[in-house]
């Protein structure tokens, strides 16, 4: 995969770090913006014809090393209005049906609007282009606990993504124990061996917040919320007087970010795996951040040598 989709000017804005004093419209299209604990907002303009969105600044990766603001044609949308729903997706020349990412598009739905203007809320659905099969989860963009609006007008978007709790409990209801493990300690565990260790009440949900192997407790104790920068979205883990904190960014590039010795963010969202692609000319749009890694060797840490010795036994490592 080269590249993972995101609604690029509409909602992968979602956590881009603003400066004090927003630029002018005229400088860098950045037309406002606020942050704070309990979320974000992000106002650019953009231009859109009948199937498409165009966000038309962006960051320009120069060979070798040379980032620079421009005026492009920038992160190009589709978009489809059936009644009351926007389906958002890859535009025409990122449409790619053998590629999930690419054969994706995610689902807002208003009670206000007239076509594109107006007010929408983007849910955790999504339909396959192909087949037309819907199919929903718990995740907006990739995290769970948010709600995210946008506001259309003639010429600009403004995003809006804020905490919601309540969503964040819906999804804590149905942790699924051999997922926890996985992403929290870098364990694979079968479903049902899994199944068998929650029956034998080795593994146990006691609710979103607690959930305890082998009888060692780990406790959500910080729900997840936004840092002081309005860009960082975090969760604090705890057991046994210890804890790691977890980190997800993702966000539109802007021009305070569009600079030489950046590189390390701005190149964030390409395949480091693939060189030539890496180091492409052309846009850079899109940053993606998360510390899971770092993560997991931390909630490694946090193991007894007795849940070590049970997982060793039932799980298979997965870390370095």
């Amino acid at each position: 995969m080269k590249k993972k989709f995101v609604f690029a000017f509409a909602v992968a804005a979602m956590f881009t770090a603003c400066s004090d004093n927003p630029s002018s419209a005229e400088d860098n299209k950045s037309l406002g913006n606020s942050i704070s604990a309990e979320g974000h907002k992000y106002t650019s303009a953009y231009r859109f014809t009948d199937n498409l969105l165009i966000y038309p600044w962006s960051c320009v990766y120069h060979h070798p090393g040379i980032f620079a603001w421009e005026e492009t044609a920038g992160d190009t949308s589709s978009y489809k209005i059936e009644g009351d729903s926007l389906w958002i997706g890859p535009s025409p020349s990122e449409y790619d049906p053998e590629n999930h990412y690419n054969n994706r598009e995610r689902l807002a739905i208003s009670n206000n609007h007239d076509g594109l203007i107006g007010t929408w809320k983007m849910t955790d659905c999504e339909r396959n282009i192909s087949t037309q099969v819907i199919e929903c989860d718990h995740f907006i963009n990739g995290l769970n606990g948010i709600a995210f609006d946008m506001i259309f007008t003639q010429d600009s978007v403004t995003n809006i993504t804020k905490l919601d709790s309540a969503s964040l409990l819906e999804r804590f209801k149905v942790i699924e124990p051999y997922r926890f493990v996985g992403q929290m300690f870098s364990f694979h565990i079968g479903n049902e061996t899994a199944d068998s260790l929650v029956q034998a009440k080795q593994i146990e949900v006691l609710d979103y917040e607690n959930i305890r192997i082998n009888n060692q407790l780990f406790t959500l104790t910080d729900l997840s919320h936004f840092d002081a920068t309005g860009m960082n979205y975090v969760s604090v883990y705890t057991s046994d007087g210890k804890s790691c904190t977890k980190i997800e960014s993702l966000g539109h590039v802007n021009k305070e970010q569009c600079l030489e010795g950046n590189e390390e963010l701005l190149l964030s969202s390409r395949d480091h795996s693939d060189e030539e692609y890496l180091y492409k000319e052309g846009p850079i749009n899109v940053f993606i951040y998360n510390n899971n890694e770092e993560f997991k060797k931390c909630m490694y840490s946090l193991l007894t040598s007795e849940t070590l010795e049970f997982l060793n036994a039932n799980a298979s490592y997965e870390g370095e």
